[in-house]
């Protein structure tokens, strides 16, 4: 059933997320964390996948750690799989050069980071606080090692502007013509879903939830004005948005 000229096939180590914090995510409530041990669970799962002789290897894991990519990557060398691989991860401090070698040793080839925003204020909003020059160094430490980079990005918090907006469009579009072929980006408006703490607790946050659509988790609420431009300009100007 597989087109086998390029096959890619998904694996889940892990249910949850690692990190459960982000104020916009229902994770916490549609997938409970569960804790496990990744190098047991890659062995079990990672050999019958082989057998299928993938070029691709796609980690679905919601968010894989530093140490979760790093045990991976040692159960790919002990199988001597000959295998790329990708994950989602999410930036930190201690991704240097050298721990982005090791993974791309182990034939690691893509990492999409959820950065979400540059911006302090909106970091802090979304209790996802990782400085700049952090951000900045993990992108540049993977694409040093042959790492392709996907960045995820937000767009329209409460307290930006639009000034921020394309503040952020334009950083990211440094690092695009930087290295065109190995950077991309998934930028998004921020959606009010339920189930997420924004949700829970608008008032909170200074939101004001209105009616969901049909059939829909995501409610209307009073978003900033600048919002249909910015989302306008970016479809035709910056990528994806969403």
């Amino acid at each position: 059933y597989y087109n086998r000229g390029r096959l890619t096939l998904p694996v889940q180590l892990a249910r949850g997320c690692a990190y459960g914090r982000c104020t916009y995510c229902t994770y916490p409530v549609v997938e409970q964390f569960e804790k496990v041990a990744v190098e047991q669970m890659a062995h079990r799962f990672v050999p019958s996948l082989l057998n299928y002789s993938p070029d691709c290897i796609s980690v679905k894991d919601s968010l894989l750690t530093m140490a979760s990519m790093t045990g991976f990557s040692q159960v790919l060398n002990e199988l001597g799989a000959d295998v790329t691989w990708s994950a989602t991860t999410k930036v930190h401090s201690a991704m240097t050069p050298q721990f982005m070698r090791t993974l791309a040793d182990s034939g690691c080839r893509t990492l999409e980071m959820g950065v979400e925003t540059i911006h302090e204020s909106s970091q802090k909003f979304f209790d996802k606080v990782e400085p700049l020059e952090n951000i900045d160094a993990a992108v540049e430490a993977a694409l040093s090692a042959g790492i392709s980079v996907v960045i995820n990005m937000i767009y329209g918090i409460p307290g930006e502007t639009i000034d921020d907006a394309h503040k952020q469009l334009r950083w990211w579009r440094a690092w695009k013509k930087r290295a065109p072929e190995r950077v991309f980006g998934v930028h998004n408006m921020l959606q009010i879903d339920e189930g997420s703490p924004l949700s829970h607790n608008p008032k909170k946050y200074g939101l004001e939830l209105q009616a969901s659509g049909p059939w829909s988790f995501t409610y209307r609420w009073n978003a900033l004005e600048w919002r249909p431009q910015f989302e306008r300009y970016i479809k035709e100007n910056g990528g994806r948005a969403q």
